[in-house]
């Protein structure tokens, strides 16, 4: 029986050592938005918020995770 060899991938060849323009374009359009937010201190997201801040970078753009999804 043959065996499946896992085919790397040419992204999983080069580390990753910051973000990508189109990264940091996405990360400055949900800022913009309002779409991310740090939590409220009861650890919920403001209204509209789809994304929390979880790590503030003073020299570069905070680092954002996926909350919930926008119903509109």
């Amino acid at each position: 029986m043959p065996t499946k060899i896992k085919q790397k991938h040419s992204r999983d060849a080069v580390p990753k050592t910051g973000k990508t323009e189109s990264e940091k374009r996405f990360v400055r359009d949900l800022l913009i938005r309002g779409e991310a937010a740090k939590p409220l201190p009861d650890g919920e997201l403001p209204a509209g918020a789809t994304h929390k801040i979880v790590e503030n970078n003073e020299e570069d753009l905070p680092q954002v995770e996926r909350e919930r999804f926008s119903i509109c």
